[in-house]
């Protein structure tokens, strides 16, 4: 009986101390208020024909959405299926640029895009 009583107090000492585990504290995520993101084409993309249809990711706003190719005139998106689209006709050679907006029910713009570049 002695060997048993010498095993299990080796087997006591040789397992860790387990401490209770500590609470954790909750993270407080940055959640943007809204946003407007162009989807496709992605920066730098190179097109393969003259015609593409954009797709941007944003929040509702009220207003819609708006893009402008080369800083020309904002055009309407239409929403479908969760995205805002717009159809690009006759894309010319070379390099072009993209930005989108977000409106509210007013017309006041409450978020513009970063500014993608495209090649085609």
């Amino acid at each position: 009986m002695a060997k048993k009583s010498a095993a299990k107090a080796v087997s006591k000492e040789s397992k860790p101390a387990v401490k209770p585990a500590e609470k954790a504290k909750p993270v407080k995520a940055e959640v943007p208020k809204h946003y407007v993101v162009i989807d496709h084409p992605m920066d730098n993309e190179k097109l393969l024909h003259h015609h593409y249809v954009i797709r941007i990711g944003a929040d509702w706003t009220g207003g819609g959405v708006e893009i402008c190719i080369d800083n020309g005139e904002w055009q309407q998106c239409r929403h479908s299926v969760g995205y805002w689209w717009n159809d690009w006709a006759h894309i010319k050679a070379g390099e072009h640029t993209i930005a989108a907006r977000s409106k509210d029910e007013k017309g006041k713009v409450v978020k513009k895009s970063a500014v993608h570049k495209c090649i085609y």
